[in-house]
């Protein structure tokens, strides 16, 4: 039997890994302690993100002074800009941006390539343009929910378009919805928009969702993906747009019946999404709870495999930290606790203390 006093403290142990990584505690913050890349120590504004999370979650927040508090939300402040065609008002690490620009101009000619192949083959690929804003609305949808979760506005709110699209279900539908996990990122994003900078989208929005539903599985698509993990992982980038819209998931029993019968990839983002999935679906009904219950301890047992007591961080894999940030090599893979793995862990153990009635300390369930 599990020890669940064991992961009540750890939450709030991680604060002492987020300090280690504020180096000269200047905000300077990196991914891991060691053995990251150049470009891993540039970047900055998405660990930001991450640590504020961490902060919120835990109540660590709450012990911050005014002067600290505004430090941290400043820092983040300072990265929207209205610099980048076509970003006007977008949070912007510059240093992703700059990364995406130039790596990504030598795949102009692949691009080319590609545009011949949608016209020949008709199928979707993605364009250089369309990958950049893809990886930068992620981003700015990160920076304006953490502001968010810790109650701090953005005065002025990035400007939202639907490209050539002539409107917002002719622009979600642009994407492919036979692979939810990316198109429902892009419906989240438009309903945490939507939400928090009042735009008047909530009937297309909910209209838009009601026609993706599947009976079956209770997720969201057009065809049916090829693996349960494109379902789970789709599913959960609807469900936390809806969560923002403050809309019910409209069929949590067949999710539920489809999470137990399809167990989780025990890796960072996979296993998030489908605690995310279960713990949102239980807590709408008590459809099959005590087997939910039973299956989140077992991913509680997971998540102790992958704690580095020494540290008070967690990696992303067993014994591997995560490399990659939206594509970028941050790290060499080294064994040591790294940022995103320690936030993921951290959310989903909250969230399953909170399913188990065990949440003693309090802990925050965020909002992504």
């Amino acid at each position: 039997m599990i020890d669940i006093k064991f992961f009540e403290n750890i939450p709030s142990e991680t604060l002492e890994f987020i300090g280690k990584l504020n180096k000269n505690k200047n905000l300077d913050i990196t991914p891991t302690e060691k053995d990251y890349t150049k470009m891993g120590k540039k970047i900055n504004m998405g660990y930001i993100c991450y640590s504020l999370k961490i902060l919120k979650m835990t109540n660590g927040w709450l012990t911050l002074t005014q002067e600290e508090k505004d430090k941290w939300t400043d820092a983040l402040y300072n990265y929207q800009t209205s610099e980048y065609k076509n970003f006007d008002n977008y949070y912007i690490d510059p240093e992703v941006y700059s990364y995406f620009n130039k790596k990504l101009s030598t795949f102009s000619i692949k691009s080319q390539l590609k545009k011949t192949a949608n016209y020949v083959l008709k199928k979707n690929f993605e364009e250089k343009s369309k990958h950049i804003f893809k990886t930068l609305n992620a981003d700015n949808k990160q920076t304006i929910s953490t502001l968010n979760d810790l109650g701090y506005q953005t005065n002025n709110p990035p400007k939202i378009t639907f490209e050539s699209h002539l409107n917002l279900a002719n622009y979600l539908d642009s994407y492919d919805w036979s692979q939810p996990w990316n198109a429902g990122a892009q419906f989240s994003s438009l309903a945490l928009y939507n939400t928090v900078f009042k735009l008047g989208f909530e009937n297309e929005l909910e209209i838009f969702i009601q026609n993706k539903i599947n009976i079956e599985t209770g997720s969201y698509f057009d065809k049916k993906p090829d693996n349960s993990r494109q379902i789970i992982n789709g599913a959960m980038k609807v469900i936390t747009g809806l969560d923002w819209m403050n809309v019910p998931i409209h069929n949590p029993e067949k999710l539920i019946d489809f999470c137990l019968n399809n167990k989780p990839e025990f890796e960072g983002c996979d296993l998030v999404d489908y605690v995310y999935v279960l713990c949102k679906t239980t807590n709408q009904t008590n459809y099959r709870k005590k087997e939910v219950s039973s299956l989140l301890v077992e991913v509680l047992e997971y998540l102790k495999l992958l704690y580095h007591m020494d540290h008070k961080g967690f990696s992303y894999f067993i014994n591997k930290s995560q490399t990659h940030y939206y594509g970028i090599n941050i790290n060499k893979g080294s064994n040591v606790p790294d940022l995103h793995g320690t936030i993921l862990s951290v959310w989903a153990i909250v969230m399953i203390l909170e399913v188990l009635e065990k949440n003693n300390n309090n802990y925050k369930v965020i909002k992504p």
